[in-house]
């Protein structure tokens, strides 16, 4: 089979390995910084964070935060909620902040209405009332809310209890 074989001036496409080194060049490229005698070296953890900062309009010489204060609040606007189109039941009278959480299998995000105490508390915990991963009723499942099958045992697609997944507070 004549021409088969590409000719050494053609490659072929590049390997997964081959883009991850050339990845790690680049990024090593753009991390390089010079020191006093003016040779190239990599900047330190440090150097890259102070780096950041300053590209991002923060104090280039804050300390690097050791804790993350709660706010008490989760900055949204807030609205009454819905009192239908939710699978999960409002309290009379509950505002509720549109949120983004995971609504499709594979972390596949999208907008939801949440509880307005939803992230806005650091001492109670957040349910994850909209999440795909923490309401599903079967591993097959792959949208929030939309049964995995027609077998009874898979329910209607909304577990109440919202604990599917270890990490999710029930």
């Amino acid at each position: 089979q004549r021409g088969s074989i590409n000719p050494p001036w053609v490659q072929p496409r590049p390997t997964q390995a081959m883009r991850c080194l050339v990845f790690s060049l680049l990024i090593q490229w753009a991390l390089r910084s010079t020191d006093a005698k003016g040779m190239c070296q990599f900047k330190s953890g440090e150097d890259l964070m102070k780096a950041l900062r300053k590209t991002w309009g923060c104090d280039a010489n804050a300390s690097v935060p050791t804790s993350c204060p709660c706010l008490g609040s989760n900055n949204q606007s807030t609205f009454a909620c819905p009192t239908t189109g939710l699978l999960w039941t409002p309290k009379e009278n509950e505002q509720c902040v549109n949120a983004v959480v995971d609504r499709k299998a594979g972390w596949v995000t999208g907008d939801a209405v949440m509880s307005a105490s939803y992230g806005a508390s650091c001492d109670s915990p957040n349910h994850e009332t909209s999440s795909l991963v923490c309401t599903s009723t079967h591993s097959a499942q792959t949208e929030f809310g939309v049964p995995a099958g027609s077998c009874p045992e898979y329910g209607d697609g909304y577990n109440d209890a919202m604990n599917s997944s270890s990490w999710c507070v029930g």
